[in-house]
């Protein structure tokens, strides 16, 4: 059975992300990803290119809200 970690409660979403971030041989890279949910602690998001992600990598994120939820932002 799952059991959730963290802290903070995630707020599922499914919108557009713009990411940028470098990879660990050093190549810069940008992309775009879905957003699947969002904390006070982090985002989750799925990506076609996994082997540009490591552990402790600062990436760079524009997330594009749907109209609906600009509002509430």
């Amino acid at each position: 059975m799952w059991h959730e970690k963290r802290k903070d409660q995630r707020r599922p979403l499914d919108c557009l992300l713009e990411v940028e971030g470098e990879m660990q041989q050093g190549q810069i890279f940008q992309e775009r990803a879905v957003l699947v949910n969002l904390s006070e602690g982090g985002a989750q998001f799925t990506s076609l290119y996994k082997e540009r992600y490591h552990v402790g990598q600062t990436l760079q994120t524009s997330i594009f809200l749907p109209v609906h939820l600009r509002e509430e932002a």
